[in-house]
């Protein structure tokens, strides 16, 4: 399998009041031409998932700390992992 043909990550956690129904209409309200993206409330992640690669920084959080864990050991895993 090629690197180049991997899909791109979406939400793995479903949450209850969770975006992800909804997040391809709330990009819409998102406006063009911002640097960053904040999120508040990150939950699943569905809405960030969306417009990540529209901006050259996102900042992430979430006060329940159940969904920001697994979140955090995946960005360490990811960060140690070797490209081949």
């Amino acid at each position: 399998m090629s690197v180049n043909n991997l899909e791109k990550p979406g939400p793995f956690l479903q949450w209850v009041g969770g975006k992800r129904k909804i997040a391809s209409q709330l990009v819409k309200f998102i406006p063009s031409g911002l640097n960053n993206y904040y999120e508040p409330f990150l939950g699943g992640g569905a809405l960030f998932f969306q417009v990540r690669d529209r901006f050259k920084q996102c900042f992430l959080s979430d006060i329940n700390l159940e969904l920001v864990t697994p979140i955090m050991l995946l960005k360490r895993i990811q960060s140690r992992s070797v490209n081949c």
